[in-house]
């Protein structure tokens, strides 16, 4: 029973993180109806990889016990601003590399 309980609290985490990014995409509708197959789920994967790493290193700085209730809210809403973030940063890279390569 312990066994199963650890693997399902491993598993929660991931669990999290796949809420949260389908969330993100479900939040950035206007944008996914352009978006191929493939795109929509590298875009999926990135954003619980996004929610794993992030969220996970969050975790870990405050200590935060894993498997529990808070960890795993905190992945979730990695995933969910994560992508956004992500998004923003994909739409402004020409013009900061445009003002960088010009000064």
């Amino acid at each position: 029973m312990e066994v199963l309980l650890a693997k399902l609290s491993a598993i929660s985490g991931w669990l999290a993180g796949a809420f949260g990014s389908a969330l993100a995409l479900l939040f950035n509708r206007k944008n996914v109806i352009y978006m191929r197959k493939m795109e929509i789920f590298i875009t999926f994967i990135s954003g619980v990889l996004i929610s794993h790493l992030i969220g996970g290193a969050i975790v870990e700085i405050y200590d935060i016990k894993l498997g529990s209730f808070v960890a795993d809210s905190i992945k979730m809403t990695i995933g969910v601003t994560g992508m956004g973030m992500l998004a923003r940063l994909y739409e402004k890279t020409p013009q900061i590399l445009d003002k960088w390569l010009n000064k």
